[in-house]
């Protein structure tokens, strides 16, 4: 089912809550009745029929159990996850998951051998369309990063390569022909992670840059993609985005036996002009394998 329409059966939800009828909430948001009832079986809403008007029984969102499982793989207590999802321990230890895989429900929370405890039985990893990004230095372009002071460009097979006019807004502008901004980009589709989109875009560029050095630079092969370059800037950004995010719901075995992945990002270097003329290097882009384990990242959910 598309977000949108998800999306489309939060907002009449919301209307039911308020006692308007299914039928109309539909209505409101431009739903048809059928739909929004399988909308809400999907964000494990259930309702019921009385008297010719739909009740909402029970209302267990996607969001809190996404919510429960993030803050318990991070060491939470479920009874602490629950609270800060906005629900409780009473009502997810009713939850079951499909898993994504095999397609069996599993229980969401299952108790320990002592049966006092309850400990997650269910895992999540998105896979999040994610681009990292950043500048090289070039010949004619040699930055002290702490002054922000360059040398005077220099001529490159009859161009110019001088850089961002950010560093010197009074010498060249950006529809001047000798305008050369020099960017590098690592796309990954997708990246997998257990951590939330800006947990990705805080902990993984200083990961990811560290990987390009021994990857690229330690190696030569850095230089051979684009001569006319002396390294990376130090400064890396990150987009993720959501829309094409991918979700796997699995058990904690089979998290445990597949929590190493190797991810493949398409590597290049773009030379992007005036009047925003791109150049790539290479054409088509070359694919970086990134080893990670997903493990690891549970430090990164402690600091919540």
């Amino acid at each position: 089912m598309k977000q949108v329409t998800l999306d489309r059966a939060k907002r009449a939800l919301r209307l039911i809550e308020e006692g308007v009828s299914l039928t109309r909430a539909a209505k409101a948001v431009k739903m048809k009745p059928k739909t929004l009832k399988k909308a809400l079986k999907k964000l494990q809403v259930r309702t019921r029929k009385v008297k010719g008007r739909y009740l909402l029984l029970r209302k267990v969102y996607k969001e809190k159990i996404d919510k429960v499982i993030y803050y318990m793989m991070g060491g939470w207590s479920a009874t602490r996850a629950c609270a800060y999802s906005g629900t409780t321990l009473r009502t997810m230890r009713k939850v079951t998951v499909k898993l994504t895989r095999t397609g069996k429900a599993s229980r969401l929370l299952t108790k320990t051998k002592g049966g006092v405890y309850y400990r997650l039985n269910v895992y999540k990893v998105h896979g999040y369309p994610t681009v990292f990004y950043g500048r090289l230095m070039s010949l004619g372009e040699v930055v002290d990063e702490r002054t922000g002071k360059r040398n005077a460009p220099i001529p490159i097979s009859g161009k110019k390569y001088p850089g961002p006019v950010e560093r010197d807004p009074g010498n060249l502008k950006f529809d001047d022909p000798n305008y050369y901004n020099i960017m590098w980009q690592l796309d990954f589709d997708p990246f997998h992670s257990t951590v939330l989109p800006e947990d990705v875009a805080e902990h993984y560029p200083g990961i990811i840059m560290r990987a390009l050095h021994a990857e690229l630079v330690d190696t030569g092969a850095l230089f051979k993609i684009f001569v006319h370059c002396t390294g990376f800037s130090e400064k890396v950004e990150c987009g993720v985005d959501m829309r094409g995010m991918d979700e796997e719901y699995m058990s904690v075995t089979e998290f445990r036996r597949r929590a190493v992945r190797k991810d493949v990002g398409l590597f290049e270097v773009i030379v992007r002009g005036a009047h925003n003329m791109d150049e790539h290097y290479p054409d088509p882009a070359q694919p970086i394998e990134f080893k990670h384990d997903l493990r690891k990242e549970e430090k990164i959910q402690r600091r919540i």
